[in-house]
């Protein structure tokens, strides 16, 4: 069932995707086309958190200890926590680098024709830059936390 839904998410996902490269040929007005474009993008970053949180919730096996005075909590390494801890750091590591991709392709952009007005302002402009890049570091690091944790 949850290979099914997956794969729902997955194929809904690739449909926005095609949308966005060829919808413009197919809607009669452009209006028409973003209003739908930005229906697919949210509804589908909807899906992928639900999916993703449903997997994080529900597939982890835990394991308490029985002494009373360390109530610690132990994560049972099965074949199945190994590839949700795999999925997991991937989802992590694509979905911060594809966030970085487009704050690093707003930014960059702003920052070119703001340097190319004023060459002063080339550091602080650099300076948001590097702040857009920081986001895959994130994604990088809650993936590593991850792993670390479930394997």
């Amino acid at each position: 069932m949850l290979i099914l839904s997956l794969s729902i998410i997955i194929l809904f996902c690739v449909l926005v995707i095609l949308l966005g490269v060829f919808g413009p040929r197919f809607f009669e007005t452009l209006k028409a086309f973003k209003m739908m474009l930005k229906f697919g993008v949210i509804s589908s970053v909807i899906a992928i958190f639900a999916a993703c949180s449903g997997i994080l919730l529900f597939s982890v096996n835990r394991a308490y200890s029985q002494d009373a005075e360390h109530k610690t909590e132990v994560v049972a390494r099965t074949e199945k926590t190994t590839s949700f801890a795999y999925l997991a750091a991937a989802i992590a590591v694509g979905v911060g680098s594809l966030g970085a991709g487009i704050a690093v392709s707003v930014t960059g952009s702003a920052a070119l024709g703001a340097i190319s007005e004023n060459p002063k302002i080339f550091g602080p402009a650099m300076v948001f830059v590097g702040l857009a890049e920081g986001i895959a570091i994130y994604g990088l690091i809650i993936a590593i936390m991850i792993l670390n944790k479930y394997l």
